[in-house]
């Protein structure tokens, strides 16, 4: 008996979940939320596909997943109303910041302490 469904990976991987955080989130209607589990289940099957298979270096994998989500992204974005989509892109920049450490452009910010040029602490 294999594992459960949309039981696997992170724990936004199961798509049910999701999409009831987002109903609660972006106030959708039932129609939108039909549609959204529809992209997050294909999401989630092309995931699956794609860390199985093992012709992949983990970069090419990383980078194919990225784009993966950014359709997913689009898909979802098409689905929503203009206040909802605004709010929801919002989301997503901020996650992936999160995610990246910073704004995705340019290096990373200085440590802490630091100003970024190398040097000693301000005051030092």
């Amino acid at each position: 008996m294999g594992p459960p469904p949309f039981e696997e990976g992170a724990p936004s991987s199961n798509p049910d979940k999701e999409v009831a955080k987002m109903a609660k989130r972006y106030d959708l209607s039932e129609d939108q939320k039909s549609q959204i589990r529809v992209i997050l289940v294909d999401e989630k099957k092309k995931a699956a596909s794609l860390f199985r298979d093992d012709s992949l270096a983990p970069e090419e994998r990383f980078t194919k997943f990225r784009e993966i989500h950014a359709d997913q992204v689009t898909r979802i974005s098409a689905v929503l109303t203009d206040t909802q989509r605004v709010k929801y892109e919002n989301d997503e920049a901020r996650a992936m910041r999160n995610q990246t450490g910073g704004d995705g452009d340019g290096p990373p910010p200085p440590p802490p302490g630091g100003d970024g040029d190398g040097g000693p602490p301000p005051g030092q």
